[in-house]
């Protein structure tokens, strides 16, 4: 938990200049996101070099908030330990300390949820022509790591044929349009029927019920026999033997969580050496500064013209204030969204 400081009632607003202290969402990480709730603390200082400072108008819930304010995950060394990947607002100039007019996005590895952000100066993306802040607050983290894992991580090609678990999350519907994009085939992993459809909207092949471990079959049957190319799983553990059953040929495994546990029993591996398949793990939070900078302009390149043309769309299941973070937290932890959950700066 972060101390307060004092109470910082003064609306923020563009032309006006950065105080030396901020509002932020605190938590205690032995209770959990029931304890998260508005605090003050000081307005992060920064390294003018290779930093700047944004004025925080929306950020969004990922599933490592959700960890973080159990105190499962905490942030990596040097990074803010308050909560939240991504944020959207108005960009600081850091000769004048005056918040301007131009509105960005940025891929954060904490500090979200607070009235100021401080971020890497190559993190940045001007927000696509046309979206709101709320809009764009959902694409930065769940955008980065959903091309990441498709792209950089399965070396997905046209043609294949992937299979996205959790597919109704942010991650999630985000890998479905870019398969879509990308000319590979999707069979979509969800809890329930609607949430496949959803998914087909999105440009999902097919869909598979997954709220229990049995879905080999399924899949098999959707491929006439073959298995899939590509795995994106962010369940891992309950999931793990059925996955095996799922493989194709020379087939690319990435997990990217672990939401059914990290612990596996009985398990026979033969499946997977016959396939010659391959298990990949990948993260984004703790990568460097220049890997990120890297990846972040090669999702810039490709996502934003075909958000501004509408080939790509971000899926908002639904919008919170940010001081009922808590609120927005637990709702995901009852895995209902279907989509992202955004949270509007009302600190």
């Amino acid at each position: 938990m972060i101390k307060g400081i004092r109470r910082f009632g003064t609306h923020i607003k563009v032309g006006s200049k950065v105080q030396p202290f901020m509002k932020f969402m605190d938590f205690d990480p032995k209770i959990g996101p029931s304890s998260v709730e508005p605090s003050e603390c000081e307005t992060p200082s920064y390294d003018k070099q290779s930093e700047v400072l944004i004025k925080v108008e929306a950020t969004a819930v990922n599933r490592a908030d959700l960890l973080q304010s159990n105190g499962k995950y905490p942030p990596p060394a040097g990074a803010s330990e308050i909560l939240g990947l991504e944020c959207t607002g108005y960009l600081v100039d850091p000769r004048t300390d005056i918040i301007t007019d131009r509105k960005v996005m940025a891929l954060l590895s904490g500090g979200g949820f607070a009235d100021f952000a401080r971020v890497h100066k190559d993190h940045v993306i001007d927000i696509p022509k046309g979206m709101t802040f709320g809009q764009a607050a959902a694409i930065p983290e769940q955008w980065i790591t959903a091309y990441q894992l498709l792209f950089d991580v399965a070396k997905a090609k046209e043609g294949e044929t992937a299979l996205v678990l959790a597919a109704a999350s942010g991650v999630g519907t985000s890998l479905i349009q870019l398969c879509k994009s990308a000319g590979l085939n999707s069979i979509a992993g969800c809890r329930t029927v609607s949430k496949i459809n959803k998914c087909r909207e999105l440009g999902a092949f097919d869909g598979i019920i997954c709220a229990q471990p049995i879905y080999e079959d399924r899949v098999k049957l959707i491929t006439d026999g073959k298995g899939v190319d590509i795995i994106l799983d962010p369940v891992l553990g309950s999931f793990f033997k059925t996955n095996l059953g799922c493989l194709g040929m020379d087939a690319r495994w990435v997990i990217y969580g672990a939401m059914g546990g990290t612990t596996l029993t009985d398990v026979n591996l033969l499946k997977l050496l016959n396939k010659r398949a391959c298990i990949l793990s990948s993260t984004l939070r703790n990568r460097t500064d220049e890997y990120k900078t890297k990846l972040i302009s090669e999702m810039q390149a490709y996502c934003i013209p075909r958000f501004e043309s509408g080939e790509l769309i971000v899926v908002i299941d639904s919008t919170f204030n940010l001081s009922d973070a808590s609120r927005a937290l637990e709702y995901m932890a009852g895995n209902k969204n279907t989509g992202k959950i955004v949270l509007m700066n009302n600190l």
